[in-house]
């Protein structure tokens, strides 16, 4: 006891003292409370607020999630249907006797008959002022008038820096090559004397919009036909043209020099040559005001109609792909294109293609050696669990060797990257462009010219986001094909 110390003494009485345990009172205390219980209410509504919104933005975010996930599109099959050739774009092509076009690296039959059965006739090519020599096309037997046929393959050339028509005998493999500023001679190699003959071009190839299509010309329009020793010339011309394209001809088929016909270029101009006729007026009876001068010009987006514009007026009228163009009852027109000019007369309208016994507008055609894909077929449908799918929101990003290309939705047809349209496969409740539960749409696509072996990727996405990445390969070959799986 003795041995504690003062400062221990001095410890244990404060421990021991009743007042050493005191509170805060006063007003200071409780402004301090109020303050932390305010600041505590706040906090918790920032904290409720909080959690409110990541509850509402979690869950759209886990419908679009699920949206993105589920709303897919089902793809059923994928095909590319072959081109029967050229380009989707332009090709080059040779223009013969003023109206009848082939393009470059196809083929033209030449039929050579006999009027009599005299002496043996040859009919010879050559260029007006060339110094390449002669092609022999046709050589007609004495005591037979049998026609005879000879393929003949027509390219547009590049020799020396200058563009050149090349003529191939396809059985022989002889050819003549002329400048493309001459013009093309034909001629009766027979003896002075012998009987004439008739000389003919027939030109047949695939249309895309009517099928297989014959141009039939008389290259020599003698009423007694190319005599013996004697020849006629035919003009050409070494051309680019779109593949967008209307042709017109007159009422009377088709003929060599003025009158014969004109090959109109989408968006290209031409004029009103002259016109007694008021009105150029369609197979639904719309008519499209005209004068002598006025500009006319051709628009082909549309894979199955076209429009032709009043350039001075304004006004329009569109003409459908089996219909027809005509003056009204007032008289004749004629059309002009750098000097080419076609009249059709009173009553009378502007034809083009033979076609059998029918006469159609010639448009979208695709000519050529059948080694590319230019259209895109898939067969989808909803994906499983999806919900309706409104196509007309659908963007395709597609990827092809010739560039990136976005393509939207529109009914009108596939223009070349640039848009997608659809066909109902299955659609029972007529819902198309909405893609419902049970339906299959053809998606169609216009990717251009994909050669075989090149790949195509197409990145499809929804109005909901949800997207579908497709690869698309065409086989190694196309020979003797017309539609391949991708």
């Amino acid at each position: 006891m003795f041995g504690r110390t003062l400062s221990d003494r001095v410890r244990g009485l404060v421990a021991d003292d009743p007042e050493s345990d005191r509170g805060q009172v006063g007003i200071g205390t409780l402004i301090v409370f109020i303050a932390m219980v305010l600041v505590a209410a706040i906090a918790a509504g920032v904290l409720i607020n909080t959690a409110g919104f990541l509850q509402s933005k979690a869950q759209q975010t886990g419908e679009e999630s699920s949206a993105q996930v589920t709303n897919q599109l089902q793809v059923v099959s994928r095909t590319g249907l072959v081109n029967t050739g050229g380009s989707s774009s332009s090709s080059d092509v040779v223009t013969l006797f003023d109206n009848v076009t082939v393009d470059s690296g196809d083929q033209i039959d030449v039929f050579v008959q006999s009027q009599g059965t005299a002496d043996n006739s040859v009919v010879n090519f050559t260029g007006t002022n060339s110094e390449s020599g002669e092609l022999q096309i046709g050589q007609v037997d004495g005591g037979s008038t049998d026609a005879v046929t000879v393929p003949v393959k027509v390219e547009q050339i590049t020799e020396d820096g200058t563009d050149k028509i090349k003529l191939t005998n396809v059985n022989t493999g002889s050819s003549l090559t002329y400048p493309a500023s001459e013009n093309l001679t034909v001629s009766n190699g027979g003896s002075p004397g012998s009987n004439a003959m008739e000389v003919r071009f027939v030109y047949e190839f695939e249309d895309t919009q009517f099928g297989p299509t014959t141009l039939n010309a008389t290259t020599v329009p003698l009423e007694n036909g190319l005599g013996a020793g004697s020849s006629e010339t035919i003009e050409t011309q070494a051309d680019t043209r779109s593949q967008q394209f209307v042709t017109l001809i007159n009422s009377t088929g088709i003929s060599a020099g003025d009158g014969g016909g004109v090959l109109l270029n989408d968006g290209e101009s031409f004029t009103v040559d002259t016109s007694s006729a008021s009105a150029l007026t369609n197979a639904d009876g719309d008519s499209l005001s005209v004068s002598e001068g006025d500009t006319l010009s051709i628009d082909t987006s549309d894979s199955k109609s076209f429009v032709v514009n009043n350039e001075d007026s304004g006004a329009s009228i569109t003409v459908e792909g089996d219909g027809s163009l005509s003056p009204d009852s007032g008289g004749d027109i004629t059309l002009s294109d750098d000097g080419e000019k076609v009249t059709a007369a009173s009553g009378n309208a502007f034809s083009t293609v033979e076609r059998g016994t029918d006469t159609r507008y010639l448009f979208a055609r695709n000519i050529g050696d059948g080694s590319s894909i230019t259209q895109i077929e898939l067969v989808i449908g909803r994906g499983p669990g999806a919900e309706d799918i409104d196509m007309s929101g659908t963007v395709i990003s597609m990827r092809a060797p010739d560039g990136s290309f976005t393509l939207t939705y529109a009914p009108g047809g596939a223009v070349e990257d640039t848009t997608f349209t659809l066909e109902a496969v299955k659609d029972d409740d007529n819902t198309m462009p909405v893609l419902s539960s049970g339906d299959r749409f053809k998606l169609i696509i216009n990717p251009g010219k994909i050669a075989a072996g090149e790949t195509v990727e197409l990145t499809i996405t929804t109005s909901s986001g949800a997207k579908r990445v497709l690869q698309l390969r065409v086989p190694d070959s196309l020979a003797n094909e017309e539609a391949v799986g991708l």
